[in-house]
């Protein structure tokens, strides 16, 4: 199992990988020049499973804030290369929350990460992504190609739940 360091808790994500996620929701990071994501999703498991696969697939700092009004909080606070956001949220949801972004931060890419709504339904000016969930390979596809990043040589695809 994982075990816990420090002032994290671990979890072991649906693709099997050991990850640590602080307290407040930030997956730990080493490097400081990362490019930052900001991904926002509802769901406590998915945020932290997606945050740590993202982490360690592509290297990339990700910040997970658990709705879109935490998101506008961080957003006036920092500074991220892309929110990956979900659509279906309670309180605010992403299709609201993706309306305010062009307004207050137009220049920031967003890529849409849901279950619930197809890519279609999707429009806005910083939308450079829509991908249903649980497409993981589509996600680091697409998180690739709106920052720049080439694939690792040796890189290994994730593996799916094994079928019985």
């Amino acid at each position: 199992g994982c075990e816990p360091r420090g002032p994290q808790s671990s979890y072991t994500g649906f693709d099997g990988l050991c990850f640590s996620v602080s307290r407040v929701g930030k997956a730990v990071s080493s490097a400081a020049q990362r490019s930052r994501v900001l991904l926002v999703d509802d769901d406590a498991f998915t945020r932290r499973a997606t945050a740590a696969a993202i982490e360690r697939r592509l290297g990339l700092d990700v910040v997970a804030a658990r709705g879109a009004m935490e998101a506008l909080t961080m957003l006036r606070k920092e500074t991220f290369d892309v929110l990956v956001l979900d659509i279906d949220m309670p309180e605010m949801n992403g299709l609201e929350l993706l309306g305010r972004l062009a307004k207050l931060f137009p220049d920031l890419a967003v890529g849409v990460w849901s279950g619930s709504v197809s890519a279609s339904e999707i429009t806005g000016a910083n939308v450079r992504f829509a991908i249903q969930k649980p497409e993981m390979e589509k996600l680091f596809a697409a998180l690739r190609e709106v920052l720049g990043i080439e694939r690792a040589s040796g890189e290994i695809p994730l593996r799916g739940p094994k079928r019985i």
